[in-house]
């Protein structure tokens, strides 16, 4: 079975969607805001077999700040192969490649974010480390009186989550051509508020699973917090939980890093305790 592994080019963007949409079975609307807002045949890195994409990877541009460094960065995204040319190696050949051609492009590290637990090993085969944690932490909803629930701009988000990301020693983030695309995406799935009271008001990304409900990331403070999760209840009719990802808590395994340059002290990145949340899974 022989492919080539290599850039992309304008021409496989329908095969591309194609294989998009038989992997990920997103609608095509979906699949086309990406091509159309995000996509650049400069991120975008393919295995073909006669000229039909088999596999691809995207890196989107991004930065990892750590106190007053910033390393420029890659994060791994839409990673998918043809369901004939899988176990046969096409990926680790076209990772190799990419990390090849980001390291010519000046680029320190990739992340990413594994799919599912299992292929935290995996990627730790082939350089990356787990470099970023969660953690899951009960909201006890208190009556916050007058309050309003509203939903949020991407204006005020974007405001919003910078000034609150900014508040950690170390981050990684997205670029600036990326994070309205992030904004849409969660969209599909996920609430995104403003909660607002006579004390403070700030963004709620979250989601109603069940009789659950998970705040993915907040703006808002501890004590404001606990009234917004009251609004919350009230808004879903009784929830039986509210939770919170955080630092605190019970903690889980989130992204990965692989450094590509020698200069670069995964080490002290990692003892940094960095923030990375509401990444492109």
């Amino acid at each position: 079975m022989g492919y080539e592994i290599r850039n992309c080019n304008i021409s496989d963007i329908d095969g591309l969607k194609i294989l998009w949409k038989e992997v990920f079975h997103d609608d095509q609307k979906y699949i086309d805001h990406f091509f159309d807002s995000v996509f650049s045949i400069n991120n975008a890195f393919i295995a073909v077999d006669n000229n039909i994409p088999v596999a691809m990877m995207f890196m989107l541009p991004a930065t990892l700040t750590v106190g007053t460094g910033i390393f420029q960065a890659g994060y791994i995204y839409a990673v998918a192969t043809n369901k004939n040319y899988r176990g046969k190696g096409v990926m680790t050949k076209l990772e190799r490649y990419v990390c090849e051609q980001a390291t010519l492009g000046g680029i320190s590290l990739l992340a990413l974010v594994p799919s599912n637990s299992s292929l935290f090993k995996m990627y730790k085969k082939i350089g990356y480390q787990t470099a970023f944690y969660k953690s899951s932490t009960i909201i006890i909803p208190k009556d916050c009186g007058k309050s309003e629930l509203l939903d949020c701009s991407l204006d005020y988000f974007l405001q919003q989550r910078q000034n609150m990301i900014e508040q950690y020693g170390a981050y990684f983030e997205l670029d600036n051509g990326c994070r309205a695309y992030r904004y849409e995406t969660l969209k599909k799935y996920c609430d995104i508020l403003i909660y607002k009271d006579d004390d403070e008001d700030g963004y709620i990304v979250g989601q109603k699973k069940g009789d659950n409900y998970l705040i993915m990331e907040t703006s808002l403070s501890g004590r404001t917090l606990s009234k917004a999760a009251f609004a919350i209840n009230e808004k879903y009719y009784k929830l039986k939980k509210i939770s919170l990802e955080g630092k605190n808590g019970t903690i889980t395994p989130y992204g990965m890093l692989k450094p590509l340059d020698s200069r670069v002290n995964i080490f002290d990145i990692i003892k940094s305790n960095p923030y990375m949340s509401l990444m492109l899974e």
